[in-house]
């Protein structure tokens, strides 16, 4: 991003903002409140999916704030995600080096929770979600879904389903937080905080 002629910051990859439609040089502003530039050469405009309405999980207006946050490739790592890391499992954070490159999901559904202020299971395991809150019978829009991957898992929030798959909104879905559809053949069981009876 420049600033008049000179560079003075970046875009990460993945980064998403808001500015009028045009080509060349991009008018944007920063967070704060920095108008700058960027070269129309390294942006494209996205058209944003329409996510389901969510009324009866209220952690997931914290979830949905968190929409675009992506993987850095190469050495560098997001911070929002190594935050995820470190807020979702304090202890196994302080022992070992984070990056945004290893599995994530059930760190960006941690923190999600602790963030709305009730814990998550403390763990970087997507299946321990099955051990934590309440089972839940009929899914609602931002219950948690649990699915197998080989030996492993994915966790996530339920938005809807057809036939085949459900659409999940969860991190680390190819490398950030967004919505997915994720085929019912692995899925494992529906959850919700033990506070949102």
């Amino acid at each position: 991003v420049s600033q008049s002629r000179y560079i003075w910051g970046a875009l990460l990859k993945g980064e998403t903002f808001n500015s009028p439609p045009t080509e060349g040089w991009v008018p944007i502003i920063m967070d704060d409140g920095t108008i700058g530039w960027v070269s129309g050469a390294y942006v494209k405009q996205v058209q944003e999916d329409q996510l389901p309405e969510v009324k009866n999980a209220p952690w997931m207006k914290v979830a949905l704030a968190e929409r675009g946050v992506s993987e850095i490739a190469g050495d560098r790592d997001n911070p929002r995600i190594l935050e995820y890391l470190r807020v979702s499992n304090p202890a196994a954070a302080k022992e070992q080096e984070l990056h945004d490159e290893i599995y994530w999901c059930a760190a960006f559904v941690g923190w999600v929770f602790v963030t709305w202020g009730v814990p998550g299971t403390g763990t970087w395991w997507a299946r321990d979600y099955l051990k934590w809150g309440n089972p839940v019978e009929e899914p609602y829009p931002g219950c948690v879904v649990v699915f197998a991957r080989g030996n492993a898992g994915h966790v996530a929030f339920y938005l809807d389903e057809n036939d085949e798959s459900y659409l999940v909104y969860g991190g680390n879905q190819s490398n950030q937080v967004c919505q997915a559809w994720h085929g019912k053949d692995g899925f494992l069981g529906f959850r919700e905080p033990a506070l949102a009876a």
